[in-house]
Formats: structure tokens, sequence, C-alpha cells
């Protein structure tokens, strides 16, 4: 993993661009839909620090994370009145190619790797419909739905010597 002060500049800026720009575009667009059409809900992906936990390696990532809670959070005392839900995913680590595709040049760093993420990560087949179902239930603005959480994290490694879990072969 390169350190913060290793990544282009390009890199910094895609990051940002993506995770916290795309995330506020895209809420003013739906906002706007939604308040034509008076309902709605929206959801932002959090993701890893959005929780205020910090990781070496996962800086920049983090950090945008972060600043997506705050503005979803704000957000959501803003549409208090609209009669517009808004609300947080926060899905856990799910196994995606994104994932894999971090340790593409690195074989023996993702065999390593890929040990933990067996243990920690979710099909996404198995989080999305629980998400979607939990979406569909929810009609309290300012929700934030998490799908793992430390206890369930905790248990995962407790049953791991048991129970082998494949969501990366």
């Amino acid at each position: 993993m390169a350190l913060v002060w290793e990544r282009p500049s390009q890199e910094v800026q895609s990051v940002i661009d993506t995770n916290l720009v795309g995330t506020i575009l895209g809420s003013q667009i739906a906002m706007r839909g939604m308040q034509a059409q008076g309902s709605g809900a929206i959801y932002n992906m959090e993701g890893m620090g959005s929780d205020g936990h910090k990781r070496a390696g996962l800086t920049l990532y983090g950090t945008t994370k972060y600043a997506v809670h705050y503005f979803t959070e704000c957000l959501a005392m803003e549409a208090k009145d609209t009669g517009i839900i808004v609300g947080a995913l926060r899905p856990g680590m799910v196994a995606t190619d994104l994932i894999r595709d971090r340790y593409k040049d690195r074989p023996d760093d993702w065999q390593h790797a890929k040990r933990i993420f067996n243990i920690i990560a979710e099909p996404v087949e198995q989080v999305a419909p629980w998400l979607a179902r939990k979406i569909l239930e929810n009609r309290k603005n300012g929700t934030i739905l998490s799908y793992s959480s430390s206890l369930k994290i905790f248990g995962k490694f407790l049953r791991s010597p048991f129970v082998k879990e494949e969501v990366f072969d």
C-alpha cells in the first residue's frame, strides 16, 4: 500500500472527485428531482473511515468517506421537513474485484490478505439484498444502515478456525 505522500496528484483528485464530489453532486441532483415529485430517499455510500476509524494506507479513501458521513448527516438535517429521507449505507467489506485488483502485482501479499478477507468480507449477493430490504423498510431520516458490525466481525474471527468461508478463491 502506498502512503498518502506517495500517491500521484491525479489519484488524489480522482478519489476525492469520485467519493466526495460525486456524492455531493449526485445528492444535489437527486434532491432537486425528489423535491419536484414531493418525496424520495437518498442513501449515500459510506465506507472505511466514515465512522472515524483510521488505517494507515487508506488515508485518502478514509478521509473522503469521513467527509461523506459529515455531508450525509448535514443533508439529512437540511432535508428534515422536505418529506425526503436521507441516510447512509455501510455495507462493510464486500468481496469485489476492486479488492482483489489492489493486489494484482503482489501475489504473495494477496495470499496473506486473502486469508483475512475470507473471514471479514461478505459476498455482494448477500449484502445487496439485505441493504435493499432495509432501504425499503426505513422511514426514518438520518438512518445509517450497517450490514456489518464489530460484534459480527468478532464472531466471524471466533468461528474462522471451524468454518471456512471462501468469498475469494
